[in-house]
């Protein structure tokens, strides 16, 4: 037995949405080397993203700083400390280095770094590893 739906002689027309989402998507550089005191650049190479969103680059360490070593003796260190563009030192309440919204691609944010008081500390090289985390909210 064939059940069909009935089909009217008179002409119909119809409409359907049509949707289709296209992700955020962004490509930001972060330098690959840090030398404090000297002014570093954050670059939203792409930044494909709806125009209610922003692209942020925070800084990876809640305490607001990075812990740097000394390479000779591992009970040395120094903290350092970041600012943004505008000269605002990251706190633990803020650690926004950069803000990127649609449409910048191909621009550029700084940012740079600074030791306070090093008076005692060991004479050589200090190093260590900043964390950044870079989302789209």
């Amino acid at each position: 037995m064939l059940i069909a739906n009935p089909v009217y002689a008179s002409e119909q027309t119809a409409q359907a949405t049509i949707t289709y989402t296209c992700d955020d998507s962004f490509y930001i550089e972060i330098p690959s080397t840090i030398n404090v005191g000297e002014e570093c650049y954050i670059n939203a190479v792409e930044v494909n993203i709806s125009p209610t969103k922003n692209v942020y680059v925070d800084l990876g360490h809640p305490e607001g700083y990075v812990r740097l070593y000394n390479e000779g003796n591992e009970n040395e260190y120094i903290d350092t400390y970041f600012q943004d563009g505008s000269g605002n030192t990251l706190t633990v309440t803020n650690l926004n280095l950069a803000m990127f919204s649609s449409g910048s691609s191909g621009s550029s944010q700084s940012f740079t770094t600074y030791v306070e008081d090093t008076t005692g500390k060991t004479a050589g090289q200090y190093t260590g590893v900043a964390m950044f985390w870079i989302h789209c909210d």
